[in-house]
């Protein structure tokens, strides 16, 4: 619908109030002189557009690795043809990109990871810009860590060696499973760099270990997951039970948490050398064979669990019992027998 409407200016320039305009619009204008006549009756034609208003809105439609998409509402009143999408990163690096449309959804792609963006959207309409709705902050999600190895364990903590993608970040989630245990321990970048300790670990036990990155509040879409073991814990106590002229059995008392079989170091005799127990085959006493009669030998026991071997162990000592100088008082005893048997016969 085309509106008319006539304008008196009694000076020079003729300067016609906004507030009687539409913004974002274009305007014919014909002046006519007027004298005490009238108006002259051949006008002089032009146009003039005014400027547009501002995006009604603008706000963070979705915010992935790389690119943040903006939602923007359309001024109330008047004509946009694009709009101008001005935004600075962490850095403080500007740039202004133009929408191909004035479609109200735009996906500023390209950016970094992990960085805190401030946009500023303005309205375009006949080459005339508008002023930029109000800044709009918004983060990228930060990208998943490249790698994750263990390079440290003890019997309660894994010590993990972070690779961080690429983009900004400012710490780390990882979420622990194993042992009866699943939680979720946060790392800041600020005071552990890229080395996590996780602690308060059962021994001898694996566990799955799950690091998220995170930035400006957003985790990564992505993870990297890795498993492993801590040491188990030495034995509490070893004593011997048993022993016979080539063998010692010896009862052990496991320390705190899992463990799947022991390794006991013989010396003594002339003998050093380790036997290993399977905890699965050797739920009972430890039968230590294959010793001297009569000697004195040195026991070291460590335990074992997932490939992995505890770092203190338990040592105890004991002998052999000797054959042949009980197989001479058996003799004696039989012979005082006999010649008591001898005696009554008599």
């Amino acid at each position: 619908m085309t509106t008319t409407s006539t304008q008196q200016c009694d000076q020079q320039p003729c300067n016609i109030p906004t507030e009687d305009l539409t913004a974002g619009t274009c305007y014919s204008f014909t002046v006519y002189t007027r004298g005490s006549n009238g108006n002259s009756t051949t006008g002089i034609h032009t146009t003039g557009c005014t400027q547009p208003n501002p995006p009604g809105y603008v706000s963070v439609n979705a915010q992935p690795t790389y690119a943040v998409t903006l939602d923007t509402t359309s001024p109330a009143t008047g004509g946009v043809d694009y709009y101008n999408v001005t935004f600075t990163d962490s850095d403080g690096k500007t740039e202004t990109r133009r929408t191909p449309t004035n479609d109200t959804l735009y996906i500023v792609d390209g950016l970094t990871p992990g960085y805190i963006y401030t946009f500023k959207v303005v309205s375009v309409y006949n080459s005339l810009a508008s002023i930029p709705y109000q800044s709009v902050p918004a983060s990228t999600v930060p990208s998943s860590t490249t790698d994750v190895t263990v390079s440290d364990r003890t019997t309660t903590t894994v010590a993990l060696a972070v690779t961080p993608g690429p983009g900004g970040y400012d710490g780390y989630r990882v979420q622990i499973v194993g042992g009866g245990i699943q939680r979720n321990d946060t790392f800041s970048h600020n005071t552990t760099g890229d080395r996590l300790v996780v602690s308060g670990l059962t021994p001898g036990t694996t566990f799955t270990f799950t690091v998220f990155t995170l930035a400006n509040g957003l985790e990564s879409e992505h993870f990297h997951r890795t498993q492993d073991s801590t040491i188990p814990s030495s034995p509490s106590d070893v004593t011997v039970t048993d022993r016979t002229t080539t063998s010692v059995t010896l009862t052990v008392a496991p320390g705190p948490g899992g463990y799947d079989g022991y390794r006991v170091q013989k010396v003594g005799g002339g003998i050093n050398r380790s036997d290993t127990f399977p905890h699965h085959t050797s739920t009972g006493p430890l039968l230590v064979s294959g010793l001297t009669p009569g000697t004195t030998f040195t026991f070291t026991v460590f335990t074992q669990a997932n490939g992995w071997e505890s770092e203190h162990f338990y040592r105890t000592q004991d002998s052999t019992s000797d054959k042949v100088k009980r197989s001479t008082v058996n003799q004696a005893a039989n012979e005082t027998t006999e010649g008591k048997r001898q005696l009554n016969q008599s």
